[in-house]
């Protein structure tokens, strides 16, 4: 019973990390379209994304919303800010 358990605490740190990797790259991703879409002189969608939306809420995360927002739409600073401090008032 206790290697079962133990098998399944490791399983579990294993999917845990499998999936923070992923998670790191998507953001990676996120930030290489920005990038692209900026490159190209294309209209970004300024919408901001699930995850700016959770960091905005939390108010220890807000200037790390404001610079993932700023990754993602390639918004200025004073854009971006103003953004994020709307989210904080809609929730």
């Amino acid at each position: 019973m206790e290697i079962a358990l133990l098998a399944l605490v490791v399983m579990g740190f294993i999917v845990l990390n499998a999936v923070l990797r992923v998670e790191r790259r998507v953001s990676q991703l996120q930030a290489q379209q920005a990038e692209l879409i900026r490159h190209l002189g294309l209209v970004p969608d300024t919408e901001p994304s699930f995850e700016v939306r959770a960091l905005a809420r939390d108010p220890k995360r807000r200037i790390e919303a404001i610079k993932l927002y700023r990754r993602q739409s390639g918004a200025e600073l004073r854009d971006a800010r103003q953004v994020v401090d709307g989210l904080v008032g809609r929730g």
